[in-house]
């Protein structure tokens, strides 16, 4: 997984979800991102995808895209481990 700025994926979200506005895609960011540093986990126990999770609801990257390996994919540098 990539690390990111907030304010970069803020434009690709956008790209993947035309029909999010740029204030919900950074409230669900904001949300997602205080999840994850309280320690919220994805229903099957991993941790969540901030970005994912943002758009989707609080899940793994997994449990989002059903892909193992989040080879070329990006995370914001706050979730980064």
């Amino acid at each position: 997984m990539r690390c990111s700025v907030v304010a970069s994926r803020i434009q690709w979200i956008r790209h993947d979800e035309p029909g999010t506005s740029r204030k919900e895609i950074e409230t669900g960011l904001e949300a997602a991102l205080k999840d994850y540093k309280s320690g919220v986990k994805c229903d099957c126990g991993n941790p969540i995808w901030v970005i994912g999770s943002a758009i989707t609801g609080n899940a793994c990257f997994t449990c989002i895209t059903g892909e193992a390996v989040p080879d070329s994919d990006y995370e914001i540098d706050e979730a980064c481990n």
